[in-house]
Parts: C-alpha cells; structure tokens; sequence
C-alpha cells in the first residue's frame, strides 16, 4: 500500500474505534439512568475513564481503573479479521476464539 491508503485505512479504523467507544459510553449511561441511581459523578468518571491502548495486534479498551472492557484486532490475524472485537476471559485475556462483533461494521 501507498501511503496515501495507508492514511486512509487508518483513518476508517479511527473513526470506527471512536464511534465504538461513544458506543460503550452511551450504554452505560443508559444502564445508570434507567435504574433509577441516577450518579452523575459516576457516569462523568466513567466516561472520562474510557481509553485505548495498544497490546501487540490487539487494541485494548479501558475504563474505569485500567480494567479491560474488551480488545479490538488492529490488524488481520489468521482468521480473525481486522476491527473484530473480542471480550475478555476469565483471566482477563482476550476471547479470541468468539468475536462479539466488528467496529468496521458498526453504524
């Protein structure tokens, strides 16, 4: 690839990583507020909380604490495809066997 393509792939991947992470915040907000614990300070810090993280050819998703929300591929690896997202097992490695979605699909 040129560097041009290189430029634009990265900036689909970007923007689809960000959509995803409004994504993640927009659920937990509507988790708090329809339980009726309506904490504000919760949800700013949570929001302000989430981030990215680089892990290899996995992307780490962060939140509150550094704990692992979920892990994105950056890149194809073997079978599984780029963008794809993974969940965390129960050591807090990621789920690569069962991909929960892909952040180049999301609307």
């Amino acid at each position: 690839m040129n560097k041009a393509t290189d430029k634009r792939v990265d900036l689909e991947m970007r923007t689809s990583i960000d959509r995803y992470l409004e994504h993640i915040k927009k659920i937990f907000k509507d988790s708090v507020y329809s339980t009726g614990s309506w904490d504000d300070n919760s949800v700013n810090e949570f929001c302000q909380a989430v981030h990215i993280s680089q892990r290899g050819d996995l992307m780490t998703i962060a939140t509150i604490k550094n704990k692992t929300h979920s892990y994105i591929a950056i890149k194809d690896i073997n079978k599984l495809k780029r963008g794809s997202i993974f969940g965390k097992t129960w050591f807090g490695n990621p789920a690569l066997g069962s991909p929960v979605g892909n952040v180049l699909n999301m609307l």
